[in-house]
């Protein structure tokens, strides 16, 4: 089925990085410094170890002690293979049965020294006591999805939270003191979850496992005509950094961040207990796992989190064209012209995504619920289109609108549904063309044999360097790396700045693949929901900010760099998740008025630091000492004030972000074709999950190419040959 994937394939982008754009110009490089230059990564020399390393002390008191920079004493430095306390084999098999060994280490992309997969919260506790107990280094991850790569480590112990499944939903949630019934960490959450009638006067709920994606989540709850915040991808966890840190996603603005959905989290702390956190119980504990960062305060098990009634989705999508594929300049006063309407259509409901290219602008924004409808969109849209086709240089606006019937069959076409993952593989056959509809999803289906994407990053691969695989053992989820990014928080004021042309074209990444990706995410209901900026610990500016906007690329020699976006915005700050690690003034970009109390609950709960994350809640906490975490003596503050360096150098490779790119229509003729065919697909789908009829068998993978034309190619208003 060609649905609205069709269309709304580039809502991907929310994790992908172009091809370098044809006739845009060479990637210039950036004058050399701090701020643009990539860490050492491939080919570095491994952390050494010493030959002893006495018991550990709390942090606290390596922080008493009275030296003047580092503290070079080994004694609460994290162990590394070969120190005297180093666990034994036999001591990491008695207590923890479950964990793997690493293999040879991989120069190329680190991996801890031992993988344990926890089936359960018992499995987390162990975990957690066993690595401080001994003063090891721990990382945890779920699914793998964090651009600054805070999931993984080159030593220690790496636990993954991927197989904590389970979906319980409920009418109602009351806080108590014993928190939400645990759910059963089923293999598929899908299958065993209850199904629910919803009372109009009583917001519902849903109970599940750390390991659970958004598109599973939303998934199960579709079953009882419900839906819940989660990212703009569907493999991506709701319980932990995505939520933890604040959590965008396409329908935010009317629903309210990840933070502010959350009831109720269970997370195991540094002291191996297994805590409750909503309202009543742990409160502070629970503030702070609202907006402090993900693998800061402890290990979240399972989260309670709101459920919303599923609305139909109008989509606006269209693309703006460069009359010259070779004109790098003239976007830049149409993309500006762009933003100085976002406040006043959030203002009717509109939200969603838009990007700029070297040569092109495509939007992809929604209507949803009371507020949709294709008319609306259509009347909304076409003043602001035809201004932005007036500008020198730009072509003819192609555009579309379409109503999708609930957000089920909305995040099915834009990522592709669960239910087709992991399809058996066929006979060799030979990759489709890619067209204008041909989603991220399938062009990787066909590529992995029909291996869904879930598959390959989260299952063994010994033939993928990256990959779990290491030493062929399998080490668990997959990190992305570091990925090159820097972003900004913009408010209305800055939107409508009358130099904002001129700082747009001034921060506009130097590298191959560059790109703004724009994010109107926030206003509507993020800014209703918590006026006071207090009640949960995700950064004040995003009670008051419109737009995350993202500069980035493909990975190389350097990274991008929003400074005259930033001195636009000085006011503001940046989400810690899709953010630079080299940021300035860390502290108050990411956490603003809330680092002071957060910074207290941190060492409330982790006065030994166990759980480290950079840039994070006390990052500076501990240094990097000849390859090893180790104290600083004091609160240290560089001279640059940049991000703490981390001990994990791992950088993304460029085909990280190259997944989702897809082609453009080459008219509106072409565009209108396409959209005919994709909303007899949607009705089709909508019909057989009501029970009328079956849905048809999945499409094959070899797709009639047609005619279509790239941003990153040469854009004209006339159909491609």
């Amino acid at each position: 089925m060609k649905s609205l994937a069709l269309l709304l394939a580039g809502l991907q982008l929310g994790y992908a990085f172009p091809h370098e754009p044809a006739g845009g110009g060479a990637p210039s490089s950036r004058p050399k410094g701090p701020a643009s230059q990539l860490p050492t990564g491939k080919g570095r020399p491994l952390p050494q170890s010493p030959q002893t390393v006495p018991n550990a002390p709390t942090l606290a008191s390596a922080l008493s002690q009275n030296s003047t920079s580092l503290n070079t004493t080994a004694a609460a430095c994290k162990l590394l293979p070969g120190d005297l306390k180093w666990p034994t084999d036999a001591q990491w098999k008695a207590a923890l049965p479950n964990a793997i060994k690493r293999g040879v280490q991989n120069q190329d992309f680190t991996r801890p020294d031992w993988h344990l997969s926890a089936l359960n919260a018992a499995d987390v506790q162990k975990a957690v006591k066993f690595a401080n107990e001994h003063n090891l280094r721990l990382s945890v991850i779920t699914t793998g999805h964090d651009f600054l790569s805070r999931n993984d480590a080159p030593t220690g112990l790496g636990l993954s939270l991927e197989k904590l499944k389970g979906v319980q939903v409920a009418v109602s949630y009351e806080p108590t003191a014993q928190g939400a019934a645990q759910t059963k960490f089923s293999d598929d959450p899908i299958k065993a979850v209850n199904k629910i009638a919803p009372v109009g006067s009583e917001q519902a709920a849903v109970t599940f496992g750390a390991g659970v994606t958004t598109q599973e989540l939303n998934n199960a709850l579709d079953v009882s005509g419900l839906f819940t915040m989660g990212a703009a991808h569907g493999e991506v966890g709701v319980a932990g950094g995505w939520g933890q840190a604040g959590g965008h996603g396409p329908l935010t603005s009317k629903y309210g961040l990840g933070v502010d959905q959350v009831l109720e989290y269970q997370v195991v702390t540094a002291d191996g207990q297994l805590r409750i956190a909503n309202a009543i119980t742990n409160p502070d504990l629970f503030w702070a796992l609202r907006g402090g960062g993900g693998g800061t305060f402890g290990v979240v098990v399972q989260a309670t989190i709101k459920a919303h009634p599923s609305p139909k989705i109008t989509g606006s999508l269209w693309w703006l064209n460069t009359t010259d594929s070779k004109d790098a300049k003239s976007v830049f006063a149409p993309a500006a012209q762009l933003l100085s309407q976002l406040p006043d259509l959030n203002k009717k409901g509109v939200q969603g995504y838009f990007y700029v290219y070297p040569n092109a602008i495509q939007g992809i924004f929604f209507l949803a619920g009371e507020d949709s409808g294709e008319a609306k969109a259509k009347t909304l849209w076409a003043p602001i289109l035809e201004k932005l086709s007036k500008f020198p240089g730009m072509a003819t606006p192609i555009q579309e609108h379409v109503e999708v019937p609930n957000y089920k069959v909305f995040f099915d076409a834009a990522f592709g549904a669960l239910e087709t993952h992991g399809m058996p593989a066929p006979a060799k056959k030979p990759m489709a063309k890619r067209t204008l509809f041909t989603t991220g999803f399938m062009k990787r289906a066909q590529e992995h044999h029909f291996e869904s994407d879930l598959s390959k990053r989260h299952g063994p691969d010994g033939d993928d360097d990256d990959g779990p695989m290491v030493g062929k053992v399998n080490m668990g989820p997959k990190p992305s790396g570091l990925i090159p990014l820097d972003s900004r928080l913009l408010m209305p004021e800055h939107l409508m700045s009358p130099n904002l042309t001129m700082v747009l074209q001034e921060s506009f990444p130097k590298m191959a693949g560059a790109m703004f990706r724009g994010h109107l995410t926030s206003g509507g209901k993020v800014w209703e929901t918590d006026k006071s900026g207090n009640e949960t610990s995700v950064h004040p500016a995003w009670r008051n900010s419109l737009v995350h906007i993202l500069g980035s690329g493909i990975p190389g020699k350097v990274i991008p760099d929003l400074s005259p976006l930033k001195r636009l915005a000085a006011n503001t700050g940046a989400y810690s998740n899709e953010a630079s690690w080299q940021e300035v003034n860390w502290k108050e970009t990411f956490f603003g008025a809330h680092y002071p109390k957060l910074l207290a609950i941190k060492e409330k709960y982790d006065p030994s630091y166990l759980f480290y994350v950079t840039p994070g809640v006390g990052a500076d906490k501990l240094v990097m000492n000849n390859g090893r975490l180790c104290p600083a003596s004091s609160p240290v503050v560089p001279t640059s004030n940049r991000v703490p360096e981390s001990d994990n150098q791992n950088i993304g490779k460029s085909a990280t972000g190259n997944d989702f790119l897809t082609l453009w229509p080459s008219s509106q003729a072409h565009a209108d074709a396409e959209m005919i065919k994709a909303k007899a697909g949607l009705l089709e789908k909508f019909l057989a999950s009501l029970g009328f009829g079956k849905p048809k068998a999945a499409p094959s993978p070899i797709v009639t190419p047609l005619a279509s034309v790239s941003p990153v190619a040469a854009p004209t208003t006339s159909p491609a040959p």
